[in-house]
């Protein structure tokens, strides 16, 4: 049975999150792919199992590191 993605996604796709792997993120943010995954281990970040890899959203990631901010205002 085929999902029609017409009432799953907005019609606007920049409201669609992208996602992206450990490896990917990590080179972007200069983060080792084990610190996301346990960051997700304790509860403090999301993740999402799509196509049997684990996948973050950028907006998630960005969050989670703000909130271990040292010197927080």
């Amino acid at each position: 049975m085929a999902v029609s993605t017409t009432k799953v996604l907005p019609k606007d796709r920049s409201a669609v999150p992208e996602l992206f792997d450990g490896d990917t993120l990590g080179q972007r943010f200069s983060l080792h792919p084990q610190t996301l995954r346990r960051a997700v281990g304790r509860g403090e970040l999301r993740a999402f199992k799509l196509g049997g890899a684990i996948r973050y959203r950028v907006d998630d990631v960005l969050a989670w590191m703000d909130s271990n901010a040292l010197g927080k205002r």
